[in-house]
């Protein structure tokens, strides 16, 4: 009985002995943020420009959340983006737009729902002052972009005659993503993070970056960045960025 407890009680020596030189607590820890991100849309989707054609100009504020939850060195994050934008205006060109043909100077009309759902497990590795976490995990993207409205062309008694028109682009697809997380933490109440994660396979492929400064009080965290997003998929090429600010809560 006394050999066990000796070498219970070693074995746990050991273990505190490792976790202090490694500087790991297991102490879990939570995180949850809400951005406005502050995006542009950029590129092609499905023949059409996206600005140029479907009329996405300037800047749209969409909501992005994020949030983690760690116990030591491992860590599990996850980010929802959702973006919902409307466009009118005239068609200064004619244009191809889910293989419905839409002519020069043509009234239109779109709307865009689209989601971009990840998540993944990393460890980190070296201390607070400057780490890396690399990550596996996965992800979810789609959009559907709705087209409608009417073109005015000549009438067979001299008129005109208003054709209307709707088109409809929708693409969906999981995939894996592999991920690394760069973290500073300068003094006790900023955070430096920088984190990049992606995929490529036949079927498309995408990057997601961001840089965000962080600052911590109590419980509450106020931060802001930028962040960019490449998205091909099938016909589509697609860019979304934008600077994001937010705030949230932390544990």
């Amino acid at each position: 009985m006394r050999t066990r407890t000796c070498l219970a009680l070693t074995l746990m020596s050991a273990v505190d002995l490792t976790l202090a030189i490694s500087g790991c607590s297991l102490t879990p820890a939570a995180r949850l943020d809400g951005h406005a991100w502050l995006l542009e849309t950029t590129g092609k989707v499905s023949g059409a420009d996206i600005q140029r054609d479907l009329g996405y100009r300037g800047i749209s504020p969409q909501l992005d959340l994020e949030g983690s939850a760690s116990i030591g060195r491992s860590s599990i994050t996850a980010d929802w983006a959702h973006l919902s934008r409307d466009a009118s205006g005239t068609a200064p060109t004619s244009f191809n737009f889910g293989g419905v043909s839409i002519p020069t100077q043509s009234h239109i009309t779109s709307h865009t729902d689209a989601d971009l759902v990840s998540g993944f497990y990393g460890f980190k590795i070296g201390p607070d002052v400057f780490s890396i976490t690399p990550g596996l995990g996965g992800g979810y993207a789609r959009y559907d972009v709705k087209a409608n409205g009417f073109s005015t062309n000549a009438g067979p008694l001299g008129g005109t005659v208003m054709i209307p028109f709707s088109a409809q682009s929708r693409n969906s697809q999981a995939f894996p993503i592999a991920a690394l997380q760069l973290e500073s933490i300068p003094i006790g109440y900023v955070d430096l993070v920088a984190r990049v994660d992606g995929f490529g396979i036949p079927q498309g492929q995408i990057v997601d970056g961001m840089g965000l400064v962080r600052l911590r009080f109590e419980h509450v965290i106020v931060d802001a960045g930028y962040r960019y997003i490449r998205l091909n998929a099938g016909d589509s090429r697609i860019n979304i960025k934008g600077a994001i600010v937010g705030a949230g809560v932390y544990f």
